[in-house]
């Protein structure tokens, strides 16, 4: 135990001069990590509202552990330790763990990429390849989602920078289509003016942009309508459910029948060569 004591006692170890260097160079050291929290403070309040808090975060925590780790080298510097051999296996370190880890190093720069990009944000409702659901966190590494059947999702940066994605709620309004058939016969006039009034009768949905109302193609089942109807984002479900409840109701209201794909089997009486054959012979 005195042995201990006395490998750590370290006025003996080291000269008056270095050791008011050591104690110097540890005050700067907090010091310098004051400063430092006080200028990501200020800059967290600078970019409050100009940027997204994942990525400003981020950014805060990558400046963190740069400023501290520039604070050692000079802090150890001014002590004069030779930081040559400290660089240099740290360079081999990092040139290992880049080979073995290029994977995550796509990762990385593909979430920064993604954070720089900002083709979403934390809340939106995007839908990549067969998943589809609410990003609840945006990292270097990955996304995570949450679908609308409450399942966890993470999808690696890469894969998500490589893929097709679709933002659902990246502008306020959207627009929902219906379609469905009616017979060729119908007046397309009445027909137009029934759609149009079910719109404008429909709380959810918005009169500017006005309805559009496409005569797509006719067909085997008859005439395919498109209806679209514009809403703000946050009523989806709202709006799926009433105008299609309302569209339904009012063309029936009217005697118009909503036309559903047919198929016509016909099944006519065959006889084969062969039985023919045999009853020509036998007559």
């Amino acid at each position: 135990m005195n042995l201990l004591l006395a490998e750590l006692n370290l006025s003996e170890r080291l000269s008056g001069e270095q050791l008011i260097g050591l104690l110097t160079g540890i005050v700067w050291f907090i010091l310098g990590i004051i400063i430092l929290k006080v200028f990501l403070f200020i800059l967290k309040k600078t970019l409050k509202g100009k940027m997204a808090d994942h990525p400003r975060k981020i950014l805060q925590s990558v400046l963190f552990y740069t400023g501290v780790f520039l604070l050692l080298v000079i802090v150890l510097g001014n002590n004069g330790i030779d930081l040559s051999p400290l660089l240099g296996a740290a360079g081999i370190v990092g040139i290992a763990v880049g080979i073995a880890s290029q994977a995550s190093l796509s990762n990385i720069i593909s979430g920064a990429l993604l954070l720089f990009e900002k083709p979403f944000g934390i809340g939106d409702i995007v839908k990549v390849g067969a998943v589809s659901g609410i990003v609840e966190s945006i990292g270097l590494m990955s996304v995570n989602i949450r679908t609308f059947d409450n399942l966890f999702v993470r999808i690696p940066s890469q894969q998500l920078f490589n893929s097709e994605l679709t933002n659902v709620t990246r502008y306020q309004i959207r627009r929902l289509d219906l379609n469905f058939h009616v017979a060729v016969t119908q007046d397309l006039e009445v027909l137009q003016n029934i759609l149009k009034t079910t719109a404008r009768q429909n709380q959810h949905c918005l009169n500017n942009p006005e309805p559009l109302i496409v005569f797509t193609k006719i067909d085997a089942s008859g005439l395919e309508i498109l209806f679209g109807v514009w809403f703000y984002k946050t009523d989806y479900l709202a709006v799926k459910n009433s105008i299609t409840a309302q569209t339904l109701k009012a063309l029936a209201a009217e005697g118009i029948e909503v036309r559903y794909p047919r198929q016509h089997l016909e099944i006519e009486n065959y006889t084969s060569p062969s039985a023919s054959a045999k009853d020509n012979s036998s007559s």
